[in-house]
């Protein structure tokens, strides 16, 4: 387990400076565990087109959730152990951990404060598409994120409040799947209440990121409104520009936005999003993604649906060429069939499409593309066996095609068992 150093010497440090002095007056101390034990049965374990492994995984998810709060000091722990048993033998049995840890420091009341967060899970390893819905290991890798940001506020002041200060982010993956880096951000953010129901936003930030694969600096620079035009319902828009400069590849400068809307029907919520912004994926690759996405959500007596559109493109900054495409639609319908039982069901459908380029001779390339088509209906049922206490029972089938790529053609059929307690 590749535990950040840094993280684990911050927040010793910030609980032993800021929170135990205080920690006997007027301090609250929550303490949640809970256990999961489940049983696993997959036909494919490995998801290979041929060769079709079976296999019995039991599955062991102790959790532990803390909460502190003191005068200076109010922080919150979530930790699981992962362990996974395979009965056949077909994998070597392993664990894995799942942290997400937050402390939030005042330095000096109503001005200065510390803001330490740490995250360790395991990830997918392709930021268009995630692996952990279809399998429990494969093409992931855990990845830890430790980030501190020491910061000042001011207000608010009218309505009017201000947000300044640094931010250090230090993120390793284990076994060197993905591309290690850290950053120096310095930002500034602004709120403004226009009236009751509207505000103002604004922001600025320049970001230094050293990695493995190339080091760059960025700037970014947005504005952008909110308003909520009934209860339940609003409207809203953020617009943006930003400088990208690579040390080893030609820089990026464009504008970003986010425009959406949720409205509130009564018995329906229905919310459109139309959006571009800037993420880098495990290998760190900058990655342009302009997105499209429509939600509506049912209620209804004992239940209900929900019915989601996606499509993006995420491009290559530095290139500006279109690396992926995903589309598709995700449906799923919970109702409660007894006082003690419930039910769910859900189906996805998801198109991938990869645009690469290989090279045929010296200077000559021809298009490499691969799509995907990949398809995952699921039913489950829930039985509360007491007070935090359920059984849970579920069907999973997995069905990826892909014409060009033999290693995303295959089918797959899961059942889980679990029982949960919390204590």
């Amino acid at each position: 387990m590749k535990f950040n150093a840094v993280a684990v010497l911050g927040f010793a440090v910030l609980f032993l400076w800021v929170g135990l002095p205080v920690s006997g007056y007027g301090a609250e101390f929550h303490l949640v565990p809970t256990l999961a034990v489940s049983e696993i049965y997959t036909d494919n374990l490995y998801n290979d087109n041929e060769g079709e492994v079976t296999e019995f995984i039991t599955r062991f998810l102790p959790t532990v959730a803390l909460e502190y709060e003191a005068p200076r000091i109010v922080a919150d722990l979530a930790y699981s152990f992962d362990y996974r048993l395979y009965a056949r033998g077909e994998r070597d049995n392993e664990s894995t951990h799942i942290i997400a840890a937050s402390a939030l420091a005042t330095l000096v009341k109503n001005l200065a404060f510390l803001e330490v967060k740490d995250s360790y899970e395991q990830v997918s390893l392709d930021s268009t598409r995630d692996f952990a819905e279809e399998s429990l290991f494969d093409r992931q890798s855990d990845r830890n994120v430790f980030s501190a940001s020491p910061y000042l506020k001011f207000g608010p002041y009218r309505r009017f409040s201000l947000e300044t200060g640094y931010r250090f982010t230090d993120v390793r993956y284990e076994r060197d799947t993905g591309t290690d880096k850290q950053s120096h951000a310095f930002f500034a953010d602004s709120d403004y209440e226009l009236t009751e129901r509207t505000r103002f936003t604004s922001g600025y930030s320049y970001t230094i990121e050293n990695t493995e694969e190339d080091d760059y600096t960025s700037n970014k620079a947005w504005g952008g409104l909110r308003h909520q035009y009934m209860e339940n319902s609003f409207i809203y828009g953020n617009l943006g520009y930003v400088w990208i400069d690579f040390d080893r590849a030609d820089g990026e400068d464009n504008f970003y936005w986010d425009l959406g809307i949720t409205h509130d029907f009564g018995t329906l919520t229905g919310s459109a999003r139309v959006a571009v912004d800037y993420q880098e994926d495990p290998e760190g690759t900058i990655l342009r993604r302009e997105y499209y996405d429509l939600t509506l959500i049912w209620y209804f007596q004992r239940g209900s649906a929900l019915l989601s559109l996606d499509y993006s493109d995420y491009l290559d900054a530095a290139t500006d060429e279109v690396d992926t495409r995903r589309y598709g639609g995700d449906f799923s319908v919970q109702y409660e069939l007894a006082p003690r039982l419930s039910g769910s069901a859900g189906f996805s459908w998801k198109e991938f499409e990869e645009r690469d380029k290989v090279e045929a001779g010296p200077g000559v390339f021809i298009d490499n593309d691969t799509d995907t088509r990949r398809l995952i209906t699921s039913v489950s049922l829930a039985y509360l066996l007491g007070r935090d206490f359920t059984a849970t029972l579920g069907y999973y089938f997995i069905d990826s095609h892909s014409p060009q790529e033999e290693d995303d053609r295959y089918e797959s059929n899961r059942i889980i068992l679990e029982v949960r307690k919390t204590f």
